[in-house]
C-alpha cells in the first residue's frame, strides 16, 4: 500500500473513495490532466462526489490525485488537490472559498493527507480570463492556489 493510499484509507470520510489511476475523475476532467509516467499515479478521489451527501451545502473541492515523483519506492508521494472550475475574475472568490473549506476539512478529517506534500491546483474549465497582474492573482498566490490554465501536467 502506498502513502497516498494509506492516507486516504485512514480518513473515515474517504475510506472507500480511492480509485485506481485517474478513475475517480469525470471523463472530461481526466482529459485535463497530462501524466508523464502513469504508473507513478497512486490513485485518485472524487472529493466532491464522495462528500456531497455528508456536506451538501459546503463548497466542496473536486479531486485529490496521488503521484510519486520518482520511481524509487522510498521517495515521497505528493497530493495534487485539483479543482476544475471556470477561470474568470468573478470566480476567484468562489474557488478560494472552496480552498478554505478543503484545507479545514483536510485538517479535521484527513490528517495523514494534510501531512503529505501537496499542491492546490485550479484547472480552467474554459477560457482563462484572469490577468496575470490582477490583485486577485495575488490573493490566489497568498492562499497557495496555482491556476494552470486548461491542462495540468504531472510528472
Amino acid at each position: 500500500m502506498t502513502g497516498f493510499e494509506e492516507a486516504v484509507r485512514s480518513s473515515d470520510d474517504l475510506r472507500d473513495g480511492l480509485r485506481t489511476g485517474l478513475d475517480a475523475l469525470l471523463p472530461a476532467d481526466k482529459n485535463r490532466l497530462m501524466v508523464t509516467h502513469s504508473r507513478r499515479l497512486r490513485g485518485s478521489v472524487d472529493i466532491d462526489g464522495h462528500l456531497r451527501s455528508k456536506h451538501p451545502q459546503s463548497p466542496r473541492w473536486d479531486y485529490a490525485v496521488g503521484y510519486q515523483a520518482v520511481e524509487d519506492e522510498t521517495s515521497t508521494e505528493k497530493v495534487y488537490w485539483v479543482e476544475v472550475h471556470s477561470a474568470t475574475e468573478g470566480e476567484v472568490s468562489a474557488v478560494l472559498e472552496k480552498l478554505r473549506w478543503l484545507q479545514e476539512w483536510i485538517s479535521k478529517n484527513a490528517p495523514r493527507l494534510s501531512k503529505m506534500e501537496g499542491e492546490f491546483v485550479w484547472i480552467a474549465s474554459g477560457k482563462t480570463s484572469i490577468s496575470p497582474t490582477s490583485p486577485k492573482r495575488r490573493l490566489m498566490a497568498k492562499a497557495g492556489l496555482k491556476l494552470v490554465g486548461g491542462k495540468l501536467k504531472i510528472g
